[in-house]
């Protein structure tokens, strides 16, 4: 796990020095100083690449394929986690969805994708951060469907907070691009010792 630091501006209201100066002395500006935010920058770790075609041998995933999918669940995994959880607000994930992918998900699947409500924390750890890909062939031997098989297990400094999530996202080409179309995931968080379920499911 990498961090990189993002600098924050905080503004410290400082109380008016009584010394010195007469009556007409302006008041003090408030100070302006700088403190430095940590937000982790998780890298997700693929556990398997296989490309499944009728027209030749299983061998891992074309490169360029999947580079792009690993790019999609990234992205997901930072703006409903990582951002969701750490800065108190998800980043936005509305370009990794289909259309009616992504209309369910801001229906009722979104407590199960999204780790606002535990935020905003000082920092997130990672136990597992890691995604399984599998790719089937259309006719022409070219990439038509990728499974991702997601397990995820991070946690607050302190511990008093960890998020689960493991599941499946099913990714299609959409001009040009890969998309989630399809997902089956199964959440859970603990906060404080108490620990609630959510549960999403929606076929391409």
């Amino acid at each position: 796990m990498r961090r990189t630091s993002a600098l924050a501006l905080i503004v410290l209201l400082a109380a008016c020095s009584g010394g010195g100066g007469g009556d007409d002395e302006p008041p003090q500006e408030p100070a302006i100083a700088e403190q430095s935010v940590e937000r982790p920058e998780i890298e997700l770790e693929v556990t398997r690449s296989e490309y499944v075609s009728a027209h030749q041998a299983r061998a891992p995933i074309p490169e360029r394929t999947a580079a792009a999918v690993l790019g999609v669940v990234q992205a997901l995994f930072d703006a409903t986690v990582v951002d969701a959880a750490v800065l108190g607000e998800p980043g936005d994930a509305s370009g990794l969805f289909t259309e009616d992918a992504l209309a369910q998900v801001r229906g009722g699947d979104y407590t199960a994708f999204v780790d606002d409500a535990v935020g905003p924390l000082e920092g997130l750890e990672a136990d597992t951060a890691a995604v399984g890909l599998a790719a089937l062939a259309d006719e022409r031997n070219q990439p038509a469907l990728v499974v991702a098989a997601i397990d995820w297990d991070v946690r607050s400094p302190d511990g008093t907070v960890r998020i689960t999530r493991a599941g499946e996202l099913s990714l299609v080409p959409v001009d040009g691009s890969w998309r989630i179309a399809a997902y089956d995931v199964v959440t859970e968080r603990t906060v404080d010792g108490t620990t609630t379920t959510t549960t999403a499911e929606a076929g391409a």
